[in-house]
């Protein structure tokens, strides 16, 4: 599905991706699914209105709206799940999986990827026991291990803004049934680790970063025991995740839903705030079964639409009426969004970033600021005041990507930041320089020029451990200009 024709905030599914997680599929493929999604909404959308139109008599308003929250609060772990079993098709868990390649404009892998780090991803099951996770010296460094729970919750960002990068370190990770002392403790048994290793060159790649990667282990516990048994439907390995959700009967979903609450339960807030009760009332819920045949035929044509309905339903209440994410008065997104990364009970939120950006930071650890509809047949400024390029600990680049991808030019050149060597103006600013060639580039101001395509594109900065300033607001992200 292409999240460019989803999201015009330019907030898709790389970052919080981040950055990352959508898994391959050609571009035929991601047209071929913007018509069958639209088909799909459009069966969904008659047989909605249908069932609305002849009217349940067994209070099937409220067993929609209900069926509707299931639907919404499960997706993220459903989606989770998904991604874990097309990342490893083997389905071993509890081992790392490293990208070793840094992108370029011939990549598609997954969409909308950086070019500042390299990823590991593991996916464990702390059913048995906790896992120890190895790092070593990072020699400073920049890295990150992101730990989320099942439900995309951040529960630990061991790494170089809260843990010490000049030794090695062992933490050791447990899940809700651990009584013994961890130093971090995941709500769920089912544990994602999105890791994140700075990459300065291509030959950095090669002779440092991967080295590096290859010594980060993970050790199960000397007292674990048996892992959780895997189960769920068949489903496609190269699809992504989000297509794969949108053809999934709803029956189908929920049971899957089911199986995987037996493993990573509600939280107590879950249940504290009444949706457990709720679901349980129409068959979802830890261990239970969905059966569409104890519903009327009306509620059944409904509950068909289920999936495309709500799915459509959060990108409309994301994307137009910017219920989720802030945009700045200079035109950028941000992912600054109260809850962002540790979504609590706000289950809509949740659901809207597990489908446009799984796997997202916690605004600690990155922030990121959107922009799309630019045009090549343009030329664009980014112009950073005297000492107010984005206020960071780490670094911080800006990308350009064509679409979901990165654009293809001449120099190889996918991103500028703080590391490439900008030339300031004579009263200190920073211009970054946004077209489709060099024309009215002064000599000495080539490293900052960023090549655009001649069509359409967008941008997005990443803000890596964003100081104070840009976390409260009062740094401003500036706008960008047109050069006449």
């Amino acid at each position: 599905m292409s999240k460019e024709s989803l999201m015009e905030l330019g907030f898709y599914r790389w970052q919080l991706f981040p950055d990352r997680i959508t898994l391959t599929f050609k571009e035929e493929k991601m047209r071929k699914f913007s018509l069958f999604f639209a088909f799909l909404m459009i069966i969904g959308f008659v047989l909605f209105l249908t069932a609305c139109d002849n009217g349940s008599t067994s209070g099937g308003g409220n067993v929609l709206q209900i069926a509707e929250e299931a639907f919404t609060f499960g997706l993220p772990l459903v989606l989770v799940d998904i991604t874990r079993r097309q990342l490893d098709a083997e389905g071993e868990m509890n081992q790392f999986l490293h990208d070793t390649v840094l992108p370029d404009h011939t990549f598609r892998e997954f969409v909308r990827p950086n070019v500042d780090t390299l990823y590991s991803n593991a996916f464990l099951d702390l059913s048995g026991g906790p896992i120890l996770l190895s790092l070593p010296d990072m020699d400073n460094r920049y890295h990150l291990m992101q730990l989320m729970d099942a439900y995309t919750n951040v529960f630990g960002s061991p790494g170089t803004r809260t843990t010490d990068g000049n030794t090695s370190r062992e933490f050791l990770i447990a899940g809700p049934g651990w009584t013994s002392s961890a130093d971090y403790r995941s709500p769920t048994n089912y544990v994602w680790i999105l890791g994140r290793t700075l990459v300065n060159s291509g030959e950095d790649v090669k002779n440092v970063v991967v080295p590096i990667m290859e010594t980060y282990t993970l050790t199960r516990h000397p007292s674990s025991g048996p892992l959780a048994k895997e189960d769920g439907p068949v489903i496609s390995m190269i699809n992504d995740a989000n297509e794969v959700v949108a053809g999934m009967p709803i029956d189908v979903f929920f049971n899957y839903l089911n199986h995987l609450m037996v493993i990573n339960p509600p939280s107590s807030a879950d249940r504290n705030n009444g949706i457990v009760r709720r679901m349980a009332g129409i068959g979802v819920g830890p261990g239970a079964t969905f059966n569409l045949a104890h519903f009327s035929a009306e509620e059944q044509a409904a509950m068909l639409s289920i999936p495309q309905k709500v799915m459509a339903d959060l990108i409309r209440r994301g994307q137009y009426e910017r219920e989720f994410l802030p945009v700045l008065e200079t035109g950028w997104s941000s992912t600054m969004a109260n809850g962002m990364g540790n979504y609590g009970t706000n289950y809509p939120f949740r659901a809207f970033i597990a489908l446009t950006g799984i796997g997202a930071n916690l605004p600690l650890d990155a922030v990121y600021f959107s922009v799309a509809g630019l045009d090549g047949s343009q030329r664009y400024v980014l112009r950073f005041p005297s000492g107010e390029t984005p206020p960071v600990v780490a670094f911080w680049s800006l990308t350009l990507y064509a679409g979901d991808y990165l654009s293809e030019n001449t120099l190889r050149r996918y991103a500028v930041g703080d590391r490439s060597g900008l030339a300031a103006n004579e009263d200190g600013s920073i211009d970054i320089y946004i077209q489709h060639t060099n024309f009215g580039i002064e000599s000495g101001k080539m490293n900052n020029w960023l090549p655009a395509p001649g069509g359409n594109f967008n941008l997005t900065l990443r803000a890596y451990i964003p100081k104070e300033d840009l976390l409260n607001g009062s740094w401003r992200m500036p706008q960008i200009t047109t050069v006449e």
